[in-house]
C-alpha cells in the first residue's frame, strides 16, 4: 500500500512539473487552408489566436506559417530573411547534405533548411554576413 501511494505522488509530481509550451508551432498546409493570409509571398499578419505576428511563406500550393514573438499592438512591419532559392537539395550538392549546414556561396553566408518532410527540397535563405 505504501509502494503504490508511494508510485502515484511520485507520478503526480512528475505531472505537474511538466512545462506547458508557450508559443504555438509552426503550421504546414495547403495555402488555401490559410485562406487570405497567404494571398501574398511572405506575409505578415495578426494571428488573433495568439495576439502575435505570424508569416506566411509560399512553396508553390504549400505554405508555412511562421509564428514569432511580435506582438500585434506593436503596428510595425516584421524583418525576416526573404526565402532566396527553393530547389531539390541535389541541386545544392554536398551545401545541402545536412539540415541546418551553413555554407558560403557568393561571398555570402548561407544557410540550407531541409524542408518538405523527406521529399528532397531545400530551401537555401541567404544572411547579411559576408564570408
Amino acid at each position: 500500500m505504501k509502494l503504490t501511494l508511494l508510485a502515484l505522488t511520485s507520478l503526480l509530481t512528475l505531472t505537474l512539473a511538466t512545462p506547458t509550451p508557450l508559443s504555438k508551432r509552426d503550421k504546414f498546409d495547403k495555402c488555401s487552408v490559410f485562406g487570405s493570409n497567404c494571398a501574398t509571398q511572405d506575409q505578415s499578419f495578426c494571428d488573433s489566436d495568439t495576439g502575435k505576428i505570424s508569416v506566411c511563406h509560399k512553396f508553390g500550393s504549400d505554405c508555412w506559417i511562421r509564428y514569432t514573438q511580435d506582438a500585434c499592438a506593436a503596428k510595425r512591419e516584421v524583418t525576416f530573411e526573404k526565402r532566396d532559392e527553393f530547389n531539390k537539395c541535389s541541386v545544392f550538392g554536398a551545401d545541402c547534405a545536412v539540415d541546418g549546414n551553413e555554407f558560403c556561396r557568393n561571398g555570402i553566408k548561407a544557410v540550407c533548411q531541409q524542408v518538405g518532410f523527406g521529399s528532397g527540397e531545400c530551401w537555401v535563405r541567404y544572411t547579411a554576413e559576408t564570408c
